[in-house]
């Protein structure tokens, strides 16, 4: 599968993922590492909000939220629940998991799986478009 993700400036290689703020966020960085996918870190998608994605791949319109411990707070997730409105709303595709999902390797598959079919549906419309 394509490489998709950020590429580091001086050497042109994936940028390395940096190390993230949860348990369930680096063990995903991690997963992302071994599967040879580097998403965007703390994506800044809305012009006018701060919200950041945890993982995300521009391009394709990729989002993957990794939820922890924090989000449960009731002022935080009335915030993410307008943040994940946002996301959908502006043509994204969102996968949210949680640290213990994430622990089972299932969510890293799931995201291989829809990266292959959003690249293949992006290339079956640049075919047509020509």
């Amino acid at each position: 599968m394509p490489n998709s993700g950020k590429v580091g400036k001086r050497s042109g290689k994936p940028a390395p993922i940096p190390r993230a703020g949860s348990k369930g966020e680096e063990t995903f960085a991690f997963h992302c590492q071994v599967h040879k996918l580097t998403p965007e870190r703390e994506f800044c998608f809305h012009p006018d909000r701060k919200w950041r994605i945890d993982f995300a791949w521009p391009e394709l319109k990729l989002a993957v939220e990794i939820e922890s411990s924090v989000h449960r707070i009731r002022n935080r997730f009335a915030s993410d629940l307008d943040k994940y409105n946002a996301i959908l709303l502006a043509g994204w595709t969102l996968l949210r998991y949680t640290r213990k999902m994430v622990e089972t390797g299932a969510p890293i598959l799931e995201v291989e799986a829809t990266l292959k079919r959003m690249l293949q549906a992006k290339e079956k419309n640049a075919n047509h478009a020509t």
